[in-house]
């Protein structure tokens, strides 16, 4: 009975206390799972991104292998790069705006229309996307080697994440960040962009991914495969089933 009532608690209760309470049991749960599957990499990458280990098999019928989406590092396909994202959106590019203090952490932030999302989920019909590269004073450009490009006005999909904001703190805490944090929480780390034209999605690189409505159906796929908001609900179920 007891591990019965433990249950119901931890699956009601919001994902953040869940964190603070019991985040290294869930970690150590999740990590003999991955471990188990005979994985090559940092379980915790996969934790921290809601990934359904129990999901192998079907992820694979959308084009995604987690044991070389493990031990991959660098650049990712549009399928994985949409399963390692917490949301995705089909939108428009509306409003740039520099930050041109040198000491400041992000140099830009774009404004984007949300027209669709395909993965998440947001309050509002804008979304603010932070990028380190920018306009500094006296105007020169800083340009971060890797970090991908939005422009003004361009039709996109876009893969993000939440700008880490306890996370910068404490790096800063520890003298390990010296550059001024420049966000409120609210604003959006972009994992990647593709860019929407002609009714077709194309990647960084302009190679083309395939026309929109299949490249929309593949993400949406990737989360009902996934069920990310019922990640640690079934991660729990699944010890407790075990346990018994």
């Amino acid at each position: 009975m007891k591990k019965i009532s433990l249950t119901f608690v931890l699956v009601t209760i919001p994902f953040f206390i869940l964190a603070q309470e019991n985040e290294m049991e869930l970690r150590a749960i999740y990590k003999k799972s991955f471990d188990s599957m005979r994985f090559i990499g940092n379980s915790d990458y996969f934790f921290d991104r809601k990934i359904d280990l129990a999901k192998s098999d079907e992820f694979k019928t959308v084009g995604i292998d987690l044991e070389i989406l493990a031990k991959t590092l660098g650049e990712h396909s549009f399928a994985e790069n949409v399963l390692l994202s917490d949301l995705v959106i089909v939108g428009k590019v509306k409003k740039r705006k520099f930050d041109t203090n040198p000491e400041a952490y992000y140099h830009s932030k774009f404004l984007i229309r949300v027209d669709e999302t395909l993965k998440g989920v947001v309050q509002k019909s804008r979304v603010a996307v932070v990028l380190v590269s920018g306009r500094l004073k006296g105007g020169s450009y800083l340009n971060v080697s890797g970090e991908t490009s939005l422009f003004v006005g361009e039709k996109v999909i876009l893969d993000l994440r939440p700008v880490n904001l306890e996370l910068m703190q404490i790096e800063r805490d520890k003298g390990t960040l010296q550059r001024q944090i420049n966000v409120n929480g609210r604003e959006y780390d972009l994992v990647d962009k593709y860019p929407i034209k002609a009714n077709y999605v194309f990647d960084r690189y302009n190679r083309k991914i395939g026309m929109l409505n299949e490249v929309k159906e593949t993400a949406k796929k990737i989360e009902a495969i996934n069920s990310s908001e019922n990640f640690l609900s079934r991660l729990i179920g699944a010890q407790t089933t075990k346990d018994k």
